[in-house]
């Protein structure tokens, strides 16, 4: 009667809560990524068909009753991610002959087949703990499509460990027998940890399972899913108590790209999960978000304008001035080369989503410092191994001329295409936007 009741209760309440949530109509809102406690994208505990930006990492800690997960996910590909975890399970093994506690290391594979359209679904086929000890060894073919902007459908059909709850006779075995049933360990099955195990792969049982994630804000989603996973292994050594298939998560995000998520499984274990989603390609500054550029001051004014270059070397005193206008700006400055009327730098841009915008500080910041006499600089933007990507060159007179022109950005193009002396991705159109911040 307790199992009935608390099923039915947790169920009621996911409705209710997104039926609430349907009734507010809020506008729609960009979906975000939501991670599993395995550290792969999808609802609670259920893959769904997507996949994440391409190069994304995906850092993620989750907990609940004896188990603690941390995994890392990494999209390789456009339409391949990877994960490693690592599990601790505590009185996983009573009696072991040295710690009662499971250590589990497992990877999992993910392949999108094919992209959402207006009317059919995202597919997507995995593999868990496909090198592991087995212990989550399972594998899926699942389907997700959108409704809107808010909601998501997820439904498919898995083998092995998410095959525990409903199970019934595999499809694939019309195909071939061998399909019909899942080897052990000791029938060919994972014996040691890191080794591959084909002809477990797709076979025996099968059970279907299926889940919706509906966003409320930008910030804010909930997960609600029916899982085929019964934690079999675990409820026979009586660490954990499944009283239910369904679960539901509440999921929140911040700017930064972590993730705090509450849960609950099974209808009685409640977990906690941390997640960070981070890109290595994409800089930490987008624009718009940015502190002011420095203003184009007369040339009488700037740091080093008492000095004639004619009669004085000031190559020391320009590098360190320069160097520490550029780290403001989030440049690093590799090189600079001044004569009485040019200056050449080489830098790296470690903050500036777009470039132009990294060309118009370190051109600010040439003229706020350099002698009045220097009217041409030439702007080398390179990697931090020192291979040139592009280059650069404008004159100090329409940095002042054009600043505050009604029609500045336009003409500043125009006057400096043709000093372009090397172009990646329309470098001399996006100086469009460099005098404008």
């Amino acid at each position: 009667m307790a199992f009935l009741t608390l099923s039915t209760l947790s169920t009621r309440l996911c409705l209710a809560v997104l039926g609430l949530f349907v009734a507010l109509g809020i506008s729609p809102v960009v979906q975000a990524q939501t991670l599993t406690t395995y550290g792969t994208p999808g609802l609670v505990e259920m893959p769904t068909a997507q996949v994440l930006p391409d190069g994304t990492l995906a850092l993620t800690s989750s907990y609940f009753g004896a188990t603690l997960c941390n995994s890392l996910t990494f999209q390789v590909l456009p339409r391949i991610y990877g994960t490693f975890r690592y599990a601790t399970i505590r009185g996983f093994d009573p009696g072991g002959p040295t710690d009662e506690n499971r250590f589990d290391r497992s990877f999992d594979l993910h392949y999108q087949i094919t992209d959402e359209t207006d009317v059919a679904p995202a597919i997507g086929v995995g593999l868990r703990d496909l090198g592991g000890t087995g212990l989550y060894s399972s594998e899926y073919l699942v389907a997700t499509k959108s409704f809107g902007a808010r909601l998501t459908a997820t439904a498919g059909i898995g083998w092995g460990r998410l095959a525990q709850t409903g199970s019934f006779s595999n499809p694939l075995g019309g195909v071939s027998d061998r399909f019909k049933t899942r080897p052990e360990a000791n029938e060919g099955g994972i014996a040691q940890t890191g080794q591959l195990d084909f002809g477990l792969w797709f076979r025996g049982r099968a059970a279907g399972f299926a889940g919706i994630e509906y966003q409320a804000t930008a910030r804010l989603s909930l997960q609600f899913e029916y899982s085929s996973d019964a934690y079999d292994r675990e409820t026979s050594v009586d660490i954990i108590d499944v009283q239910s298939p369904f679960n539901i998560g509440l999921n929140y995000a911040f700017d930064n790209g972590s993730h705090l998520r509450a849960y609950a499984i099974g209808g009685t274990e409640i977990g906690l999960q941390y997640s960070l989603v981070i890109n290595p390609a994409k800089r930490l500054q987008a624009g718009g978000l940015e502190s002011a550029p420095l203003p184009i001051a007369p040339r009488n004014r700037a740091i080093l304008a008492g000095f004639d270059l004619s009669q004085t070397d000031i190559q020391p005193k320009a590098q360190t001035t320069l160097a520490q206008l550029f780290g403001n700006e989030g440049l690093v400055l590799h090189g600079l080369a001044v004569t009485v009327d040019r200056a050449a730098v080489r830098m790296e841009n470690r903050r500036w989503d777009i470039e132009a915008q990294a060309l118009g500080r370190a051109a600010r910041a040439m003229a706020a410092s350099l002698p009045a006499s220097v009217e041409v600089f030439e702007i080398t933007f390179q990697t931090s191994s020192g291979v040139a990507i592009s280059s650069v060159t404008l004159t100090r007179s329409d940095l002042e001329d054009l600043a505050m022109d009604y029609d500045g950005a336009w003409k500043s193009q125009a006057s400096s295409v043709d000093r372009c002396t090397m172009c990646v991705f329309c470098l001399s159109q996006q100086k469009l936007y460099w005098l404008c911040y």
